[in-house]
């Protein structure tokens, strides 16, 4: 294969080597974004998903205008998504305070018994640990056009801490007594509890699903 070099004159006045000649290698060919993702992996230990996956981010980033020093950090889409988790959240927690609270309303509107029960409130409680845990894996694919499990080998360190985080809550639910002001819930409740705020998550990767197949 030939090699094309095309010749430059450095015209800096203040450099040592004013006036003198350069060569650069000139390219011919094009080359698509596979062959450069291929070219990478075998230079390195990337995989070739994740430098097309990088690649492809930043054509997308150099599309965008330039940030101002003076510009807000959080993206009007980014913003759309923290406001709508958060209204989910509320009008999720309030559903089901209120669940409860109509759950102690007996006959003639006289409560049974005391407002929320310590169970009722570790359910609230789990219930709003939860969401939170599923809503990482939303955080980590917001953006990116990919699944939450997209590159599992490279993301230990995230699915370390989400597992940390769920091992956690339950310790603190069985263990957590008056310091936390919870009560042990049942093994089942707890799977109940996690298996209904599971929709949180399968949503976003439904939507990434169908995004994936309309291209």
């Amino acid at each position: 294969m030939s090699v094309y070099y095309r010749l430059y004159q450095n015209k800096l006045k203040n450099s040592k080597v004013y006036g003198k000649y350069f060569a650069r290698a000139v390219h011919t060919d094009m080359v698509d974004l596979d062959d450069i993702a291929e070219i990478i992996e075998r230079n390195c230990t990337l995989k070739r998903s994740d430098v097309k996956a990088c690649l492809t981010e930043l054509v997308e980033v150099m599309r965008d205008k330039p940030h101002g020093n003076k510009a807000n950090i959080i993206t009007r889409s980014m913003g759309k998504f923290v406001i709508g988790v958060g209204v989910l959240f509320a009008v999720a927690m309030i559903s089901l305070f209120v669940h409860f609270l109509l759950n102690n309303v007996g006959e003639g509107g006289r409560m049974l018994q005391s407002a929320i029960s310590m169970e009722e409130r570790t359910i609230i409680f789990t219930v709003f640990v939860f969401m939170q845990f599923w809503n990482l894996f939303n955080a980590k694919s917001f953006g990116s056009g990919y699944s939450a499990f997209h590159n599992i080998k490279g993301s230990g360190l995230f699915f370390t801490v989400a597992l940390v985080i769920l091992v956690v809550q339950i310790l603190i639910v069985e263990f957590g007594g008056l310091m936390f002001q919870v009560t042990p819930l049942p093994l089942t409740t707890i799977l109940w509890c996690l298996l209904c705020t599971m929709p949180i998550m399968l949503v976003a990767e439904v939507y990434h699903l169908l995004k994936k197949i309309k291209k």
